[in-house]
């Protein structure tokens, strides 16, 4: 038996829900298990949270919020592909078990709000003209309701959307972003959600024509501004980039947050509750790969980039965390001093 692809989840009492993914040899082979954490009582007991029996559930993804009831998605796959769900409460544990949509979709992100309204995106497959492709879809849960129905928030026709990403500020606004492509190349769109006003119209957020944009990823702040990151082929190797979105300015313009000389990739980003953010990634040194950084803060900016650790050794799948105080943590992958050994290594920001 092997258990992939972790996922947690922490409210600002210190409260987590932990979701992964277990393979088993026999039926129905992936299923999706969690585990609740209080800073009192230290980690429970792991319990199953898909009770079919009938297909393999994937890509687990869960969100907390401050009261401590929690929300988790995933993929299952049955004939064609959906996405299902299933509600956590503090007081009374996994209660919901049911289905988003049913067919063709994969791939979900899933973000909550104080009040315990949620927004799911992920993609979906669609017949278009005899042609498959992939477009970005998203659905909304209100705690007094359901989840509302499914809506295609980008408009374009022309090629895949993958890789989609969603945020959820105080007042229940949000922003899912993902990769696009044209055509002739990947670029990076973004749409903006309001319980007002719904879905909005989708938007470029990233300008510089020469090469693909690829990978992003969002975080936001208490008062629901965001920082966006991915990176993007100058037409010989990629960047890291970033750009910022404020509720009355809309998107800024996109900035180069790195300027070393190997690829950039696996670039993470994450965003305290005043607007300051760290942004990691891993950079190519022509015979192994070193863990890179740089901090925003909203009176300077982007800083300059700074190497995180200098072992020599291959760095791969870091992770950033943010706390109140502007706190950072980096946590990553590094491999050891022979050849079948790999240690997690960490770094803090103060």
């Amino acid at each position: 038996m092997l258990g992939t692809t972790p996922q947690v989840s922490v409210n600002p009492d210190g409260n987590a829900l932990a979701v992964w993914q277990h393979q088993a040899s026999v039926p129905p082979g992936a299923t999706i298990w969690a585990s609740s954490y209080t800073a009192a009582g230290g980690w429970y007991k792991a319990e199953r949270i898909d009770p079919r029996d009938i297909s393999n559930a994937t890509n687990p993804q869960i969100a907390i919020d401050p009261a401590g009831n929690a929300l988790a998605v995933w993929q299952e796959d049955l004939g064609s592909s959906g996405i299902w769900q299933n509600r956590y409460t503090r007081d009374s544990g996994w209660i919901f078990y049911n289905g988003i949509v049913s067919s063709g979709a994969a791939n979900p992100q899933v973000a909550l709000d104080p009040a315990g309204n949620a927004l799911a995106v992920w993609q979906q497959t669609v017949n278009f003209n005899r042609d498959t492709r992939l477009d970005i879809w998203a659905s909304r849960y209100t705690p007094a309701g359901a989840w509302g129905a499914p809506e295609r928030i980008e408009a374009s026709n022309a090629g895949n959307a993958t890789n989609a990403q969603v945020e959820l500020d105080q007042q229940g606004k949000g922003i899912a972003i993902w990769e696009q492509f044209d055509g002739t190349r990947w670029s990076i769109w973004a749409n903006r959600y309001t319980p007002s006003g719904g879905w909005s119209t989708a938007q470029r957020v990233e300008s510089n024509g020469a090469g693909d944009a690829r990978r992003p990823r969002i975080a936001s702040d208490r008062n629901g501004n965001c920082l966006a990151a991915w990176i993007h082929s100058d037409g010989t190797r990629f960047n890291a980039w970033s750009n910022r979105y404020t509720p009355g300015g809309g998107w800024g313009t996109p900035e180069l947050i790195e300027e070393n000389d190997g690829d950039a990739i696996q670039l993470q980003i994450a965003v305290d509750p005043n607007g300051n953010a760290l942004a990691v990634w891993l950079q190519s040194e022509g015979t192994h790969l070193d863990l890179w950084s740089n901090r925003y803060t909203q009176q300077g900016g982007w800083g300059t980039a700074e190497l995180l650790e200098t072992s020599g050794n291959k760095a791969y799948l870091p992770q950033v965390a943010a706390d109140a105080r502007g706190n950072g943590l980096v946590v990553w992958y590094q491999s050891g001093d022979t050849p079948t050994r790999n240690d997690i290594w960490a770094n803090r920001f103060e």
